[in-house]
């Protein structure tokens, strides 16, 4: 009966997958980020980016109108040391991304991760939302934020690049 149900796990685990939709344009956003030897483990610390958008110029670039945009979705969100060898990110207990727009205010998250202690080396990968942001992308400006919560006090500063990846589709 066990080994029933690890199968059936496997299995609806397996059929749950499905690939990631691509668009037809991607977009690309970077935030720089310092992370302070001895923050505080107990609080939330957010680091947040007012981002020109650059949305006119992208349609002009490509030919496009705003009316033969479908929607616009998150592809990915990944953090890695700037200037250092990699590191584990296994500190991290849990990060959120969101996309802001402060005229409104208006707030939608579009990431998360919960990595694994002693994890090993290599880039923090949020998970993606599924959100449509093109309303978020048409201001002139606007603000991405990423909260992170630490296992345990921080040991080093550090200089780390998140790269936020967001795909355009057409009509």
């Amino acid at each position: 009966m066990r080994i029933i149900i690890i199968l059936l796990f496997f299995f609806l685990s397996l059929s749950s997958c499905r690939k990631q939709e691509v668009g037809q344009h991607r977009l690309e956003y970077l935030m720089d980020i310092v992370i302070g030897a001895g923050q505080n483990p107990l609080q939330t610390h957010v680091y947040e980016k007012a981002i020109r958008s650059g949305w006119a110029e992208f349609l002009s670039n490509n030919q496009l109108h705003d009316s033969l945009i479908e929607k616009v979705l998150i592809y990915s969100i990944t953090a890695r040391p700037l200037l250092a060898e990699p590191i584990s990110y296994g500190f991290v207990e849990e990060a959120r991304a969101f996309i802001a727009d402060k005229d409104l205010p208006s707030t939608q998250q579009i990431g998360i991760a919960n990595p694994i202690p002693g994890e090993s080396v290599g880039d923090l990968q949020l998970l993606p939302g599924i959100a449509d942001i093109k309303n978020f992308l048409r201001k002139d400006i606007f603000h991405l934020i990423l909260n992170l919560r630490y296992r345990n006090s921080i040991r080093s500063t550090t200089d780390h690049l998140v790269t936020f990846r967001f795909e355009v589709f057409v009509k």
